[in-house]
């Protein structure tokens, strides 16, 4: 019998923002108790920001599906087709040493 994966298991693009939130709270959470050592700090952290950036993408697509049902015209919704992609810029990203305003405000 194949083993189910756990939710910090799955790949982000898969989980739920109810999913990615949860366990993010999870390792805010464990980061902020201080219990755990360096090595798996920064292994928690990295984790946490690969789930920030998934649950603001999930974010940014229903703010735009929003925003695309919520036009009316002449007194009628107008409904576009909507393409949802990831809207995360990858030339923005933090893995750098240096430390960005997203990282900080993490906790």
């Amino acid at each position: 019998m194949p083993k189910r994966k756990s939710a910090s298991e799955q790949p982000e693009s898969t989980a739920s923002f109810e999913e990615s939130l949860g366990e993010l709270q999870m390792i805010v959470s464990e980061l902020e108790d201080g219990d755990i050592g360096l090595e798996t700090s920064l292994a928690r952290f990295e984790r946490g920001i690969r789930l920030l950036r998934t649950c603001y993408s999930i974010l940014e697509a229903a703010e735009a599906k929003v925003e695309i049902l919520t036009k009316f015209q002449d007194g009628e919704a107008v409904v576009e087709a909507f393409e949802s992609s990831a809207t995360y810029d990858l030339s923005r990203d933090t893995s750098s040493s240096d430390t960005s305003t997203e990282e900080s405000t993490l906790f």
